[in-house]
């Protein structure tokens, strides 16, 4: 998947180098081109474990 190459987080270097200006009346701006990087992603199962008494499982509603 194609992500933005952040590698730092120093001024022009922040969201892949684009740059950001406030808007003003007749002020310069200088170009920027972003650099890409592609994202691997390899999903696994995630569990968790926790302590529940009939109580709360009763309250939750559907739970038990």
């Amino acid at each position: 998947m194609p992500g933005l190459d952040e590698n730092s987080r120093a001024d022009s270097s922040r969201w892949g180098g684009i740059l950001y200006y406030w808007l003003n009346e007749a002020g310069t701006k200088t170009s920027s081109k972003p650099k890409f990087r592609k994202i691997k992603m390899a999903l696994e199962k995630c569990i968790g474990l926790c302590y529940l008494t009939d109580e709360l499982a009763e309250d939750a509603g559907g739970a038990g």
